[in-house]
């Protein structure tokens, strides 16, 4: 991948079954397997996050770690839904944006804007007066029957 480098080392891994329901069982669970991420890690832990696989979209356990691992254990956690790791039409940008937020949760770099050209140097059309004029489509969720279009005018 792209704009992140990986250990040699092995992942520190758990496998856990918590309950939805169980929230300061969870809490008290997590943070103690949080906390021995923390003594794996040592140092590294700036430069270190837990990927955390939840079993679907808008479950409790989301809050469980993020209190557990952000709140209590100051430790950096990415979520994702089991099943979005699992489609394989989908595996390459899913993992692509995973990488993108894992990127910037570690202080990273994933973008650099440049600065302006100065346009009246670059263009000679600029010396003269000028109407640009923009258009940026956003592209509808599947099955929508809507399109929008914003128009810019700069003259």
């Amino acid at each position: 991948m792209r704009g992140i480098n990986l250990d040699e080392r092995p992942a520190f891994y758990e496998d856990l079954q918590l309950k939805e329901n169980d929230g300061d069982i969870n809490l008290n669970h997590l943070e103690t397997i949080f906390d021995q991420f923390k003594d794996y890690v040592g140092q590294d832990l700036e430069q270190s996050f837990i990927l955390v696989i939840l079993p679907r979209k808008g479950c409790l356990l989301y809050n469980h770690v993020k209190q557990a691992a952000e709140l209590r254990c100051g430790i950096l956690t990415q979520c994702i839904v089991g099943k979005n790791v699992t489609d394989p039409k989908r595996l390459e940008s899913i993992c692509g944006n995973l990488w993108l937020k894992i990127n910037s949760k570690l202080s990273k770099v994933n973008h650099v804007i440049l600065p302006p050209p100065n346009f009246s140097e670059c263009f000679k059309i600029f010396d003269y007066p000028t109407i640009v004029i923009g258009a940026d489509v956003t592209h509808p969720p599947p099955g929508s029957t809507r399109t929008e279009v914003v128009m810019g005018i700069r003259g």
